[in-house]
């Protein structure tokens, strides 16, 4: 599977990148996003916290960076992930107005025995005023605190005490 946002793009010769993949034994293979404003079309910042995370595992393939890479990136988009394991572990999209897809891949994660990152980039995650990312009422900050902590539970249960930390 592919994910995207409805106000997201994937980047031209994507398909050829990530057919690649397709046969390969990975539950999840991410890609490096990029970023833009949409109003101005200049590049913005939304990636970088997800490229730091897959270049330090990128530099230094270690069991902690590819946790980190795994799980600090909290949303599906700019990876391919292996159907047939969403579909055998019954992984769902959340039922919230905000933060839906934290979950889905936090449990795509902890389920994923094979993981890589690829060093090229597929996706464009795009930046605007007014979008639900940017809200910060208080409604939309409880839901999103009700999922981190659901989130956060998740992983603890999940994973052992030593990638756990």
């Amino acid at each position: 599977y592919l994910f995207a946002d409805s106000d997201d793009l994937f980047i031209d010769g994507f398909y050829q990148i990530v057919s690649e993949y397709f046969n390969k034994d990975y539950d999840i293979v991410a890609f490096l996003p990029t970023s833009m404003y949409v109003d101005t079309g200049k590049p913005a910042h939304r990636h970088e916290y997800h490229v730091k995370y897959y270049n330090a595992y990128l530099e230094n393939p270690t069991r902690e960076n590819m946790l980190n890479a795994m799980f600090h990136p909290r949303t599906p988009w700019s990876k391919l992930i292996r159907a047939s394991m969403v579909k055998d572990n019954n992984i769902w999209y959340g039922n919230t107005r905000v933060a839906n897809d934290v979950m889905f891949s936090t449990k795509t994660a902890v389920k994923a025995k094979k993981f890589t990152v690829v060093n090229k980039e597929i996706y464009c995650v795009t930046d605007r005023e007014g979008s639900l990312t940017m809200s910060y009422d208080e409604k939309t900050l409880d839901i999103r605190t009700q999922v981190f902590i659901e989130r956060y539970k998740y992983i603890e249960e999940n994973l052992s005490k030593k990638d756990f930390k």
